[in-house]
């Protein structure tokens, strides 16, 4: 494929991605508004902190605390270039923020050619191959509307999706001898930093290594190891025991909600671990080789593609990966690997999973030609992302939580009780700790003087989750507001 053909697909699929980004007029998910909350508080000067406390397993001494204890640092990073444009330029930051997140999104189109032209025998339909996974992975399959957003995905996805690519770089002599390693090294680290099961992209490319009998190269994928140990150190001297204390509470908990509220939770022995393994066992086969539920389970079959040809190691990586990543994350963080987990780290393997299908397809039958199949799947798999990319619509809501703070007179800045404290900050700019349902009016007392929070608003009753609503929070030391009826005010005298 030539370089103006590549660029066009790049170009392709960053207005496609900003198209689907035009109606999600905000951040509407927890992980989204975390990280453009910290990217917001890095260029307005106060340094990677949050002043969100959406778990209450470990309370920080004020509202402000430093972030990234929890969620991974480089998706918020990778955010600040564009919001100091925008801030200098006076325009919007949060479409700032999805146009960098687009662009990201639209590079697993170039990723997906490499790897069908590395993948490709025949030379004969190869343009055409290229130009049907260019296409596929620049839509983002399932991943569509989370490309247009600040999420991890998008650059998690292209971290790995670059190491593992330059695991099947054939063996070069002199300087070229290092170029595989090199970046295999560097995208294994920033794996790491995207996500915290990302330290298993860098073992993952170890291993790779290893099968082509690369044994020097295989020391790259420490990169990834000593990223995620460096992290551990710097959160560990930033706040000490607070750090673990929301890992110990994310690996005890089955439910999300569990690692919210503040009550301690029993340990989680093996026996429950491997019986909630068991109970999901479709989801860690379906999303990982599914890239979203929506490649077909083809890896499987096209490996032997590789296979046959001799060149098995360079599917050893993302193969392993997707056996790994799955059964970590139920074992670590069950409650968060059922929430989603597994889905946002199943995009590191959509470049690799659009390219081995369509080169699979290619061969199934010698009766038609090489593109028929590979034809066929695209148009169907486009159809669907159509189909995906026009429910981004539920995203679009006016978010009301900031004309409700503001209709009951809530003081621009003022600290909040918070169904949603990381989207209300993130959106408002308000700080907040969260509204649990679990949470007693004891707890909330003393949380209200400990950080001083004389408002809260409670859920719309539409929201999914579970926490207090308008009907339900019932805290006598609290008074409904006339003008807003989600919002409550501290009452003076109690």
């Amino acid at each position: 494929m030539r370089n103006a053909e590549r660029m066009a697909l790049v170009c392709l699929s960053l207005l496609w991605h900003l198209g689907c980004g035009v109606a999600i007029a905000g951040p509407f998910d927890w992980d989204v508004s975390y990280y453009f909350g910290v990217a917001q508080a890095i260029v307005a000067g106060h340094g990677p902190t949050s002043d969100a406390i959406w778990n209450l397993a470990w309370l920080p001494p004020s509202l402000a605390h430093p972030a990234d204890l929890h969620w991974m640092p480089l998706p918020s990073r990778v955010l600040v270039p564009g919001l100091m444009v925008a801030r200098r330029l006076g325009s919007d930051p949060w479409r700032a923020a999805q146009i960098t997140t687009a662009l990201l999104g639209a590079l697993h189109a170039l990723l997906a050619v490499a790897w069908v032209e590395r993948l490709s025998v025949s030379g004969e339909a190869r343009r055409g191959l290229a130009w049907c996974a260019g296409v596929l992975a620049g839509s983002g399959l399932g991943y569509v509307g989370f490309f247009s957003v600040p999420d991890s995905m998008a650059a998690f996805g292209l971290a790995a999706g670059v190491a593992f690519f330059a695991v099947t770089g054939e063996g070069a002599e002199g300087r070229r001898a290092w170029a595989g390693p090199a970046v295999a090294a560097l995208a294994s680290g920033a794996a790491a930093l995207c996500r915290s099961e990302g330290a298993l992209v860098g073992v993952c490319v170890a291993v790779g290594f290893l099968a082509q009998r690369r044994w020097w190269a295989a020391t790259a994928g420490v990169s990834g190891l000593v990223a995620a140990l460096a992290w551990t150190v710097r959160n560990t001297l930033q706040v000490g025991e607070g750090a673990f204390a929301l890992r110990e509470r994310a690996f005890n908990a089955v439910r999300a909600e569990d690692w919210l509220v503040p009550h301690t939770l029993p340990p989680l022995g093996f026996g429950d671990r491997a019986a909630l393994l068991g109970s999901h066992a479709l989801d860690l086969v379906k999303t990982p080789f599914a890239a979203g539920a929506l490649l077909l389970p083809l890896a499987l079959f096209v490996v032997g593609v590789a296979w046959r040809d001799g060149r098995k190691a360079m599917l050893v990586a993302p193969a392993l990966f997707a056996v790994l990543m799955p059964l970590t994350l139920y074992g670590l963080v069950p409650s968060l690997a059922i929430e989603g987990s597994v889905f946002r780290s199943g995009s590191a393997l959509l470049s690799v999973g659009v390219a081995t299908a369509v080169v699979g397809l290619s061969g199934v039958s010698a009766r038609f030609h090489p593109l028929f199949f590979p034809g066929l799947y695209t148009v169907a798999q486009l159809v669907v992302v159509a189909r995906i990319a026009s429910t981004s619509t539920q995203f679009s809501a006016p978010f009301p939580d900031c004309a409700a703070l503001d209709a009951a007179g809530v003081p621009a800045g003022a600290p909040i009780f918070s169904y949603d404290p990381l989207g209300t900050s993130a959106r408002c700019l308000h700080p907040g700790v969260i509204l649990g349902a679990a949470t007693t009016p004891a707890e909330l007392a003393a949380l209200r003087d400990r950080y001083g929070i004389h408002w809260a608003l409670t859920a719309p009753a539409d929201y999914r989750s579970w926490t207090w609503r308008e009907d339900t929070f019932s805290d006598p030391a609290w008074t409904r507001s006339a003008a807003s009826p989600r919002v409550f005010t501290r009452t003076p005298d109690r």
